[in-house]
């Protein structure tokens, strides 16, 4: 049975690292590796094409001569949670981070990195999106492909110590998860740019992304458990943790050595 199942990581860690010419211009983590075209602007996508996307007028911002209209609040939250929702739920690597996280504790630890993390990167999106601190793109993408390599180490390290390991340690933990969630913010912030925020919608266009991003991110925690019982109902957790942390950290890896050489080559 395990036999099998390191089988099928190694295909499927085969088919993810798998170029596909069709989706060349896309990043593999998703949605926001920006030189890579994988978001466009909401306002100039409308601009461009404005019968493109008349069939979903609630999720998009009306136009009056080219600028957009001011809209109802709950059209702006419908759409900016969307946004959120969509995007965490398509950001692989940030989905890999979380991953680590719940196998690397459980119960009230697990809640207590969800919730730094979640305080981490709210807090350095909103930094970032209001322009009060400046980050280059690049270097932030490589760190957070390595954050993920870093998270399902120290989750492995835990599963061999025991994974009620002590206060010192899970401090530790905790400060690190703390600066991993300020680098993913970075990368949120980003991707709320792109999406052609208009000026009257900066602070709810901010505030209901971040609830969308949270609420996918809990759907994803909620999955992974889901999963993970399951798997020890069938006494067949522990293998399933490995070799789960073992495929996040090989891509975790491998993203960070295209991001570096795509970075270096001037091709990202």
């Amino acid at each position: 049975m395990l036999r099998k199942m390191l089988h099928l990581v190694v295909l499927v860690v085969g088919l993810a690292l798998m170029p596909i010419p069709a989706l060349a211009d896309v990043s593999p983590v998703g949605a926001h590796t920006l030189e890579r075209g994988a978001v466009v602007r909401g306002y100039e996508l409308i601009a461009a094409a404005p019968n493109l996307l008349a069939s979903n007028d609630s999720l998009t911002p009306p136009l009056t001569d080219g600028a957009p209209q001011a809209r109802p609040l709950p059209q702006v939250a419908s759409y900016y949670t969307w946004q959120g929702v969509m995007h965490i739920l398509g950001g692989w690597d940030h989905l890999c981070f979380v991953l680590c996280l719940c196998l690397l504790a459980r119960g009230r630890f697990l809640l207590a990195l969800v919730t730094t993390f979640t305080l981490g990167h709210s807090l350095s999106l909103g930094l970032a999106f209001f322009d009060v601190i400046h980050v280059p793109v690049p270097p932030v993408e490589v760190v957070i492909a390595l954050s993920i390599a870093f998270m399902a180490r120290e989750a492995l390290r835990a599963q061999r110590n025991g994974l009620d390991q002590g206060a010192e340690v899970r401090r530790r933990q905790i400060a690190v998860v703390a600066g991993f969630g300020l680098l993913h913010g970075l990368g949120f912030a980003t991707v709320l740019h792109e999406l052609g925020v208009a000026p009257g919608e900066r602070a709810s266009g901010l505030l209901f992304f971040n609830a969308g991003v949270e609420l996918g991110q809990l759907l994803f925690v909620g999955a992974v458990l889901g999963v993970m019982g399951i798997a020890g109902a069938f006494d067949r957790r522990e293998p399933v943790r490995r070799a789960a942390l073992y495929f996040a950290g090989l891509v975790g890896c491998f993203w960070a050595v295209e991001r570096v050489a795509g970075f270096s080559l001037g091709i990202a």
